[in-house]
């Protein structure tokens, strides 16, 4: 059995998520989403610092974080609306 490298299990679960997106997410997310994956299966605890270190990339740490951050953003925001719709729906 051959073994493969971080690099090459990123890029197979890159190319399986983009084809399941069929281009309804950009590459640059689905990236993300592919390092995040990776990084939640290495680390035992999960913070922001231990999941933005475990990235196989070649980026800084920081700016890893700033994904990170960015894309916990835009989930938080989504989760407000979607909450938002809901709550509308239960007053009508």
């Amino acid at each position: 059995m051959e073994k493969t490298n971080a690099v090459t299990k990123n890029s197979e679960l890159t190319s399986v998520l983009n084809t399941h997106f069929q281009g309804k997410i950009n590459l640059a997310r689905i990236k993300l989403i592919a390092l995040f994956i990776s990084s939640l299966c290495k680390v035992q605890s999960v913070t922001s610092d231990k999941l933005a270190n475990a990235f196989d990339t070649t980026a800084n740490t920081s700016s890893s974080l700033r994904r990170i951050s960015s894309w916990r953003a835009v989930l938080h925001l989504r989760m407000q609306t979607t909450q938002r719709r809901v709550s509308h729906y239960h007053i009508l």
